[in-house]
């Protein structure tokens, strides 16, 4: 079951810092981006980089309405940080 196992996340640390350098310099909301972005990590299917939490369960988890974290998600797809699909209407 590779969804547990460790595998190699495609992320440096130096690109972790100009992420949250970025967040801490322009998110409007940067105290929660910085959660967010940290519990990204935690939530994260390893083996695809899938985040394995619904838009409410993030919001719940850094304290912010579902309209801003899918502010939060707009600024970190806008510095490729994330990238967003949709499926269906959600």
């Amino acid at each position: 079951d590779t969804r547990n196992a460790w595998t190699f996340v495609m992320i440096s640390p130096a690109q972790n810092a100009a992420v949250v350098r970025w967040i801490a310099e322009n998110s409007k909301r940067p105290q929660a981006a910085t959660l967010l972005w940290a519990h990204l990590f935690e939530v994260m299917r390893m083996d695809t980089g899938e985040i394995l939490r619904t838009r409410e369960e993030l919001a719940e988890r850094i304290g912010v309405d579902r309209d801003n974290l899918s502010r939060i998600m707009t600024e970190l797809a806008s510095i490729n940080a994330v990238r967003r699909e949709k499926k269906g209407r959600e």
